[in-house]
């Protein structure tokens, strides 16, 4: 018995490894997308009618923390990334959500993330707590736009020839403000469907506190 439990941690220390190499994969393809020029005007199609609808859970807590963010910049772009996991039907529930990192740069319609900073965090959230990125958040503040720009289009297909097969779904949420209110709306990122737009989802919201919440305001990502 004693054995079969080492093997299984051996095995589980393999995975939470894996998790955490695919995870930097995916920021630095992200980074270099960002760096690139990307001027490539792909053809965006429509999916069929009758395809299924998704819906993507979200903790209240989380909700109200991205909310937060994107009010502290009403002029500007701002982001961070969303942590969660994926249930067996696939939809996506984000567990947690992280603000930019203090070297981000933000300005009227772009938006840079601190690389190094969501790489330190996103090493301790998977090795710690087991849950990893799921996608991006970013905002159009008070551009209009409530949906994925074409750069942002291009950006996700473009990643799908770095990132390794497994990974097969990305969310992108986009946050506007209007007045006093931010609006969030998901959008899904499939790899088999990377010619079609991205897929709007319904935004359930669990108005209980994330049993993340708050986790990184207690240690130190870089700790």
């Amino acid at each position: 018995m004693k054995k079969c439990r080492t093997c299984s941690g051996r095995n589980a220390r393999r995975r939470m490894r894996r998790m955490e190499r695919m995870n930097k994969r995916l920021l630095s393809a992200i980074q270099k997308l960002r760096n690139e020029n990307l001027h490539l005007v792909l053809p965006i199609s429509s999916p069929p009618k009758e395809e299924r609808q998704d819906f993507c859970m979200i903790f209240k807590s989380e909700l109200d923390s991205l909310k937060q963010m994107v009010a502290a910049y009403p002029d500007m772009e701002t982001g961070g990334t969303l942590f969660g996991h994926i249930t067996r039907t696939g939809a996506m529930v984000i567990d947690l959500v992280t603000e930019a990192g203090p070297n981000s740069i933000h300005s009227t319609c772009n938006f840079e993330p601190d690389i190094a900073y969501e790489e330190a965090i996103a090493g301790k959230i998977i090795n710690t707590y087991a849950i990893e990125s799921i996608g991006t958040f970013h905002s159009h503040h008070r551009l209009g736009l409530s949906e994925p720009s074409i750069g942002d289009i291009e950006m996700v297909r473009r990643l799908w020839t770095a990132l390794p097969p497994p990974i097969t779904r990305y969310i992108m949420m986009i946050a506007t403000i209007e007045g006093h209110n931010v609006n969030v709306i998901p959008y899904l990122f499939e790899r088999d469907r990377q010619f079609e737009k991205p897929r709007k989802l319904h935004l359930f919201v669990s108005e209980t506190l994330s049993p993340f919440h708050g986790l990184l305001k207690k240690e130190h990502p870089y700790g």
